[in-house]
């Protein structure tokens, strides 16, 4: 596994700030350009050619894929039983939303005229509210969670063992909110152009 950490000259650890980020990876990809190397510049390290710099930069200025780099890089890529209890009570809700929304949507397709239509309509603006206040509700959680994985990040030096665990926690959360998120992101865009 290349460490992407190294790739791009930056210290390993769960929180990157994206400028940082963004600067060597500009500095790893002029080193490593094909005109500089015929003009006699140092040729690269191995690892540093432009498609693994390119995901490097990928990885590290996403934050849950950082984590997820992070924690399998430290050991640690078995992630938690559960997710945390407070994403647990949105299970069912986002469950029970994502099959209201999918029937309301299979109700509109299989509409035959306007009329149908028109009947429908009440029903899929309060389904438009829904999952817009379910996704405003699970952003602002994610939101949340990044900021928790720079707390985390900088109580690891005290403390790694317990904040791996919590990193693993975070990353097991911000899994299932990514998720539930682009599928909110979908059924609104859905529902909006129906």
């Amino acid at each position: 596994m290349i460490d992407y950490f190294v790739l791009l000259d930056l210290r390993r650890r769960p929180w990157l700030d994206e400028d940082e980020v963004k600067q060597k990876f500009h500095e790893a990809t002029r080193r490593s350009h094909p005109d500089l190397l015929k003009r006699g510049v140092a040729p690269p390290s191995p690892g540093e050619s432009f498609t693994n710099l390119n995901e490097a930069h990928r990885v590290l200025r996403e934050p849950k894929l950082r984590l997820q780099h992070f924690l399998a890089l430290e050991g640690r890529s078995t992630p938690p039983a559960a997710m945390s209890e407070q994403l647990q009570k949105f299970f069912p809700i986002m469950s029970a939303l994502m099959q209201r929304a999918e029937q309301l949507l299979g109700r509109q397709v299989s509409a035959t005229n306007s009329l149908t239509l028109s009947l429908l309509k009440p029903e899929a603006l309060r389904a438009q509210d829904e999952v817009a206040g379910l996704l405003q509700t699970l952003t602002e959680i994610y939101d949340r969670t990044v900021q928790e994985i720079q707390t985390a990040s900088a109580a690891f030096a005290s403390d790694p063992e317990i904040q791996l665990g919590r990193l693993a926690q975070i990353h097991l959360d911000m899994t299932f909110l990514t998720r539930w998120i682009a599928q909110l992101e979908e059924k609104k865009f859905l529902l909006t152009t129906s």
